[in-house]
């Protein structure tokens, strides 16, 4: 073990001069009080209080011709291991290696974060402690205003002699092969995608969905306009055909300090009237599912609405207060966007789901250390108790601390 940490030692003292190691980690402790959080609450529920952290090692590698980062990283709650017990929890991260092959072309391949725009549809989904990546290969076209990805995945479960099947995998794509192209100018952003997934629903039967959209961002002085829609169709991974869509609009002013947005979304939902058999609720793929629509996080799939869709009109705002803090405050009015039928009580409910208010404070405490506290509650309709467990019209509440360590150990020049 000496002679391998001499070795290695060596080897940064050692790296030539168009080269640079960076050893970084991460310590996120979050401590979260949850009394209707996701779930409404009742007379016989009883508030939740725990502390989750997650600890990450980075090591990145830069030359002219490639980059290569590695992250392992430990997620667990405060406590859940048997005290003096040593259960096994580290997990591979992130493992990739960046080839760039001409000047505008590069090449990405092993387990990666993929991330696009606001997070919607391929997001890293930090709040997660554990959060999202991908086994994939991307390859990337950047020349002026054109930034293009192309992406291919292919998931198996192990090294197979024959055969690739992978139906005894629940959640995960067999393929996924994406092309997300932008163009950016100082005032316009534009971006056109196309993603194409597949699930093995049987040994020789393979189901694939196709979403499509494009996406737009216009800034003029203070003020910005953001526009997106996607189209989605092909099957379920059951084999149910598909035809959903999802449109977002919104306008942020900044005044000074002070940056309001004003916007809605809508994610289809099937509805019930209709006996053509489709699928109507629109999927968010792999996407972040914590702050886009609330952050009580009652609505991040679409079994939260029995595949009514969703219709999200919210005001977000965010606030300067000193030189190292900002205060958001968002409301969120959330319903349906079809007609919920109850077959419990055979009658079509109203399509208003919640109301919810969001407040946290974002402080950089230091350069390597910053603090994120904040509460939330959220009032729920008969529609929204009798799609979740618990009781209508009372609040639900939930608060959390989180403290981000995140110091750089090693930086050769």
């Amino acid at each position: 073990m000496k002679r391998l940490v001499l070795l290695f030692i060596i080897g940064i003292i050692s790296l030539p001069a168009w080269s640079q190691i960076t050893i970084s980690g991460e310590i996120r402790p979050r401590t979260e009080f949850r009394d209707g959080y996701k779930s409404l609450n009742s007379e016989t529920t009883n508030a939740a209080f725990f502390t989750s952290q997650r600890s990450r090692l980075n090591l990145e590698y830069k030359s002219d011709k490639y980059t290569a980062f590695l992250s392992v990283q430990d997620v667990r709650v405060w406590g859940d291991e048997k005290f003096g017990s040593d259960v096994a929890a580290l997990a591979l991260q992130e493992a990739w290696i960046k080839f760039r092959v001409a000047d505008s072309l590069s090449l990405k391949g092993g387990r990666q974060v993929i991330n696009y725009g606001d997070g919607r549809l391929f997001g890293a989904a930090n709040w997660s402690q554990t959060s999202k990546k991908h086994d994939a290969l991307i390859l990337n076209y950047k020349s002026g205003p054109w930034d293009i990805d192309l992406g291919n995945a292919f998931n198996q479960l192990a090294e197979n002699i024959f055969g690739t099947d992978y139906t005894n995998v629940q959640g995960n794509y067999k393929y996924l092969s994406y092309l997300w192209a932008t163009h950016t100018t100082q005032a316009l952003s534009l971006a056109a995608l196309f993603i194409a997934d597949g699930y093995q629903y049987a040994v020789d039967t393979v189901y694939s969905r196709l979403t499509w959209g494009a996406l737009a961002s216009y800034t003029k002085k203070r003020l910005t306009l953001n526009a997106k829609y996607h189209g989605q169709g092909g099957k379920t991974p059951t084999g149910q055909k598909i035809a959903a869509s999802l449109l977002n609009a919104e306008l942020c002013y900044k005044m000074g300090k002070f940056e309001p947005t004003l916007g809605f979304e809508r994610q289809s939902g099937t509805d019930y009237t209709k006996t053509n058999g489709k699928y109507g609720a629109f999927n968010t793929l792999y996407g972040a599912k914590h702050y886009l629509n609330g952050t009580m996080d009652y609505f991040t799939g679409t079994s939260d609405t029995k595949n009514t869709g969703l219709l999200d009109i919210y005001l977000k705002t965010k606030c300067k207060i000193g030189k190292k803090s900002t205060l958001m405050a968002d409301y969120h009015y959330f319903a349906t966007a079809e007609d919920y039928y109850n077959k419990a009580t055979k009658a079509v409910m109203d399509r208003y789901l919640a109301s919810e208010v969001d407040l946290y404070v974002r402080t950089a405490i230091s350069k390597d250390i910053k603090l994120e506290y904040g509460c939330s509650g959220l009032v729920g309709s008969q529609t929204l108790a009798a799609m979740k467990s618990g009781e209508n019209g009372k609040l639900n509440s939930w608060m959390y601390v989180m403290v981000c360590f995140s110091p750089v150990f090693f930086k050769s020049k």
